[in-house]
């Protein structure tokens, strides 16, 4: 601040005026933010990464950046500044520091000052599949995230591999048919280290065979709305349509069929059918007239 002032001769004049030079070179300087965000190639943000904020070669701050890679510097003053990640083992900033100057008027903030990190490792992702404790080849498994869509086999022992991978979350769906897999799909982040033993366990539907019959009455006229109930290897039961038709999906194993309505009876009253490989139709009953 300076104190030089012409005087006019009146005390309380040059008084003032130095008061008022006093009170211009007091007023508080502008303040900026300055901030940006650190991610990789598939603009997956870094957690934790140390940034420092230097000026004439001396840091006067420092901030790790949050869960998704930012970091944010507040009440900055005008003037140049270095903006530089900590160096950090298996990886390389790009770029290496940010020369930013702050000027103008009013305050605000300086934002986009990101760096790209470069691993200089790539890692993998690997697991097997397997079916009642056997290895099982030739599934299809797909593979998405960071900008990639893949897929893969499995081998002779049940084995598949992702590799050149970096950090980053991908997905991992396996699909053969008929099997069914658990977990369906398995969602898988990588963070400085391979991921192996993301294994699926499979499982083979028990097939269902078409078992079809039909009831009439004497006459030979469709019986519709009739309850076939259905008991033995499960329970379950069947109703005939408007032509009389009634058809139903079982497992293989022994079953009973058996029509019921009421107080009225067929012919036969029951039928005893054992699902092997194969569907079976011509399961027909009659309706007895009184």
């Amino acid at each position: 601040m300076s104190f030089k002032t012409r005087c006019l001769g009146i005390g309380f004049v040059c008084v003032g005026f130095v008061f008022i030079l006093l009170t211009i070179d007091a007023w508080p300087q502008a303040k900026f933010t300055l901030g940006g965000r650190i991610y990789n190639d598939c603009g997956t943000g870094f957690t934790g990464i140390i940034v420092y904020l230097k000026q004439n070669a001396r840091v006067i701050d420092n901030q790790a950046t949050n869960g998704s890679g930012y970091f944010n510097f507040r009440n900055v003053p005008k003037g140049m500044y270095i903006i530089e990640p900590a160096s950090k083992p298996d990886y390389d900033f790009s770029p290496k520091s940010k020369e930013v100057n702050i000027s103008g008027s009013g305050s605000g903030g300086v934002g986009g000052q990101d760096f790209k990190i470069i691993p200089r490792k790539k890692y993998s992702i690997s697991g097997t599949i397997r079916l009642d404790n056997k290895a099982l080849a030739g599934v299809k498994i797909e593979f998405s995230g960071c900008k990639n869509q893949l897929h893969t086999t499995t081998n002779g022992s049940g084995y598949y591999e992702f590799p050149g991978l970096i950090d980053a979350t991908y997905r991992i769906i396996p699909s053969l048919s008929p099997y069914i897999f658990y977990p369906a799909s398995q969602d898988v982040s990588i963070w400085g280290e391979n991921r192996p033993g993301i294994n699926f366990s499979a499982t083979k539907p028990v097939e269902q065979y078409l078992i079809s019959g039909y009831i009439r009455n004497q006459s030979g006229k469709a019986q519709s709305g009739i309850h076939v109930k259905i008991t033995g290897h499960l329970e379950t039961e069947a109703i005939t349509n408007n032509q009389g038709y009634f058809n139903i999906k079982l497992t293989p194993g022994g079953y009973d069929l058996k029509p019921i309505s009421g107080s009225k009876l067929f012919d036969p009253s029951s039928k005893r059918i054992t699902v092997v490989d194969k569907p079976i139709d011509n399961n027909n009953f009659t309706l007895k007239e009184k």
